[in-house]
Formats: structure tokens, C-alpha cells, sequence
């Protein structure tokens, strides 16, 4: 009741709402959660850019493509930035399409050695 006269649109009224009752993050403390964790071991690389990429569109100036991936390559699972070259994707799309090849590879590869192991 207090703003309403400040909202000239339903658009502005939405604002207001967000500002009162969830205040946006500063900047400097989301760029402290895209870098405080790493890709957990069995974490599927599409949650890990989900969980990343959506810390990136609560910034308040938006980034490059570029740069993000740039930004959270260091954070990916060891395992899939050994096979993937920073230098062989330009978008998050291929970088996707890449570590899904990957995780499929190294799922494989697992199951395997479990059969191997098994035999004996």
C-alpha cells in the first residue's frame, strides 16, 4: 500500500515486490558462490552449469558466453576437463554435448570393470 503510487506499471509493481521481499544478491557475493565449489565427482555436468549458469543471471551487468565458460572451466570435474580442451568449445551447448559424450564414456567404462570384476 505504502508504493503503490511509485508503480506506474505492472512491470514496476513486480519490481517493488522483488526489492521488499527478496533483495538482490551483491555482485561481489555471487561471484563468491560461482567460485566457492567445484564439480562434485558424480554430479552430472548439466546440473553443475545449471546451478553456475543460474548464479550468472542474478548479476546485475551480464556476461559473455565466453566469459562465463571461461569463469567456471577450472570448476568442471578433473576427469572432464582432461578430455575436454578448453580450446575445443566456444558455447555452453558444446561444452554440454562434449561432457555428456564423456560422463557417457567414463559410465561405460565403470560399469566394465565391474563386470571384469565380477567374472573373477
Amino acid at each position: 500500500q505504502g508504493v503503490k503510487n511509485e508503480a506506474k506499471t505492472f512491470n514496476d509493481a513486480i519490481d517493488l515486490l522483488r526489492k521488499a521481499f527478496a533483495p538482490p544478491k551483491p555482485d561481489w557475493r555471487i561471484y563468491s558462490e560461482i567460485f566457492q565449489d567445484k564439480q562434485k565427482f558424480l554430479e552430472p555436468t548439466d546440473s553443475f552449469l545449471c546451478r553456475k549458469r543460474r548464479l550468472f543471471a542474478q548479476l546485475s551487468e551480464k556476461l559473455t558466453e565466453k566469459i562465463m565458460i571461461d569463469m567456471i572451466f577450472a570448476k568442471l570435474n578433473l576427469q572432464i576437463r582432461e578430455r575436454i580442451g578448453r580450446c575445443s568449445f566456444n558455447t555452453f551447448q558444446e561444452l554440454l554435448a562434449k561432457a555428456r559424450e564423456i560422463e557417457m564414456i567414463m559410465k561405460e567404462n565403470k560399469q566394465e570393470r565391474v563386470e571384469h570384476t565380477a567374472k573373477f
